[in-house]
């Protein structure tokens, strides 16, 4: 078994997520934490590309998850500049640290990743495994991204003899844009307007939470 992070984008049920966390799954399902509600899922779309996959839940019954409509926006990628505060929430290490979701705060360090990779911002929030597939916020509680993964540190260490430090990235939102274009949920998604953007942040949180997922694969 293993796992990743996700978050609820529909009210009708459809969560995104990094592709490589649901590759090759045999059975998803999908954990509300804060309501002790575990739900199987399917895969509804892919991009393999800029590994993105939206994922359906099974007789899914909103209510059961919030009595408030999702209160974050996409964010507008032409808002989103280097130095910028991002946070994400997600489950790092799985169930180590428990079933509760984790904050991890950092800055926009590029809006390139590796080589230039237009398609990414490089971020300077700490994430360990389990974080893959969050969302990525500004501090208007606006969607900036999708945590997708951080340098291999075995690999540069061996190599290269370095331990790179907080160097890790998302998917930019527009990828994702793209992605929901091909679903019939689209509108309501992109028409749907910010309850949160002139709250605290610790304020965000509270109303972000009950929206994030883990995920975990069989």
């Amino acid at each position: 078994r293993s796992s990743g992070s996700g978050f609820l984008i529909s009210e009708k049920g459809l969560i995104i997520t990094n592709y490589h966390v649901v590759n090759n799954a045999k059975k998803i399902e999908i954990s509300f934490p804060n309501k002790s509600i575990t739900k199987q899922a399917s895969l509804k779309l892919k991009d393999v590309n800029n590994d993105l996959a939206i994922l359906e839940i099974d007789e899914f019954d909103f209510n059961k998850i919030s009595n408030n409509h999702i209160p974050y926006i996409l964010a507008d990628l032409g808002n989103v500049k280097v130095g910028q505060e991002v946070f994400t929430l997600g489950f790092p290490l799985g169930s180590i640290l428990g079933s509760k979701s984790r904050l991890s705060t950092g800055r926009i360090n590029s809006v390139f990743g590796i080589d230039d990779d237009p398609r990414l911002f490089q971020i300077g929030n700490p994430l360990q495994p389990g974080n893959s597939g969050g969302a990525l916020f500004n501090i208007k509680g606006e969607l900036v991204g999708v945590v997708v993964s951080g340098l291999d540190a075995k690999f540069f260490y061996d190599n290269l003899g370095i331990i790179p430090q907080n160097v890790n990235f998302a998917v930019k939102v527009s990828y994702l844009k793209n992605l929901l274009g091909m679903m019939p949920e689209n509108d309501e998604i992109l028409n749907r307007k910010s309850t949160i953007s002139n709250l605290s942040m610790e304020s965000q949180i509270e109303n972000l939470d009950p929206f994030i997922v883990q995920i975990m694969v069989y």
